[in-house]
């Protein structure tokens, strides 16, 4: 089978862990991975998940293929998923074939960032939208500081953390919103 990365090298059979089969690319190194197989080593292996990840600030070198994939089975468009709000990734879904295109390095990432064991919820909605959620944080964030400046924007934050406690919120919003807080006519 020709590689859907490079579309140089053929895929040739190996593993990416113990008990875990899959394909690689012997030009890129990419690995093609089915979701059966995954599965299969996901639950021979879920207790040895939290002794396996290795949470280190070490930079992983892992390629990133940035064009869209075509799945070598069916011929169909994969779709890419964002691995976390922390790293610019995707790895890529065939859905028609039920396989996982991970790229040179991007297992290591995985199991490096707690998500060897977790790799079908990466392909979910939900787990989607969190990262969407957080993206969108961090740019509000950026943009707050920007705007405001980093030391007034941090004495907005602690305010407006002690106005969401305080049981006149609206009165008080009100109080700090009106040009002239103390005169009965506009």
């Amino acid at each position: 089978m020709k590689c859907p990365s490079c579309q140089q090298g053929e895929l040739k059979y190996s593993q990416l862990e113990e008990f875990l089969p899959c394909q690689t690319c012997n030009h890129c190194g990419g690995n093609w991975l089915l979701l059966i197989d995954y599965l299969s080593w996901q639950s021979v292996t879920k207790f040895a998940a939290t002794t396996d990840e290795t949470h280190t600030n070490t930079t992983i070198e892992a390629d990133e293929s940035s064009h869209a994939l075509i799945c070598p089975v069916t011929g169909t468009l994969m779709t890419k998923y964002r691995i976390s709000s922390k790293s610019t990734h995707k790895i890529d879904l065939s859905t028609a074939a039920n396989a996982i295109w991970l790229d040179k390095g991007e297992w290591v990432l995985l199991k490096q960032q707690g998500l060897s064991h977790k790799l079908n919820s990466i392909f979910t909605e939900p787990y989607q939208k969190h990262i969407r959620e957080e993206l969108a944080s961090k740019t509000f964030e950026e943009l707050y500081q920007h705007q405001f400046g980093k030391e007034a924007y941090q004495q907005l934050k602690t305010f407006r953390t002690w106005l969401d406690k305080q049981d006149k919120r609206a009165a008080m919003l009100a109080y700090l919103i009106a040009e002239d807080p103390y005169s009965a006519i506009r």
